[in-house]
């Protein structure tokens, strides 16, 4: 996912600089890896209030890591700190987000309508459970919902978003993003004044 940081904190960039190489590895790669943790957590957080799926299916897919070797950058070192979804090409099954129970209303609507025997998933949190039509169904003993082609036999996988994609999303990078600005600073200067004072 891509992250824009506001560095607007040059003083303390200045500062960095005219501390010996092994001074600013010591202090840049411990506050990238906590900022990368925080934009983690953000992250998790934005997706899972977003969409319609649990935290414990979100973080697995997801890591922080901060390069080894830094690169020289205006005089000072620069590491990169990544936050890297690993599910990029694997798309949810929406079975997922498939709806578990109905009220009585709903299905008395649904009766009407001729949709009460299709299945119906959800997969915003603050959506609505919308119906895949009468030639999706499940299979794989539960696990799985598939779908017809249209006149033929043949059946696929009914896919849905990954979680690259529901990172991905205008909202969610902004919201990491002003997470990731909101404590950069303080971490880098935190770990500045603990090396500085081991010295």
């Amino acid at each position: 996912m891509n992250i824009n940081i506001n560095t607007n904190f040059k003083g303390l960039v200045d500062a960095l600089n005219k501390l010996p190489s092994e001074i600013q590895s010591k202090v840049l790669k411990p506050a990238l890896k906590q900022v990368a943790d925080t934009g983690k957590v953000a992250l998790v957080r934005e997706i899972t209030r977003s969409f319609n799926i649990q935290r414990t299916e979100v973080v697995p897919s997801i890591r922080a890591f901060v390069s080894e070797t830094p690169k020289i950058i205006n005089g000072g070192l620069g590491y990169t700190a990544t936050i890297l979804t690993s599910s990029s090409k694997r798309s949810l099954n929406v079975i997922r987000f498939i709806e578990k129970s109905i009220s009585l209303a709903a299905s008395r609507r649904r009766n009407k309508a001729g949709s009460r025997n299709q299945l119906h998933a959800k997969i915003k949190r603050n959506g609505v459970h919308k119906s895949l039509g009468n030639r999706a169904f499940i299979g794989n003993k539960g696990r799985t919902v598939f779908f017809r082609e249209e006149g033929s036999r043949k059946i696929h996988p009914f896919q849905t978003l990954n979680i690259s994609q529901m990172a991905n999303t205008r909202e969610n990078t902004d919201k990491v993003s002003a997470r990731i600005n909101e404590v950069l600073e303080n971490r880098i200067n935190n770990q500045l004044k603990r090396v500085l004072s081991k010295l």
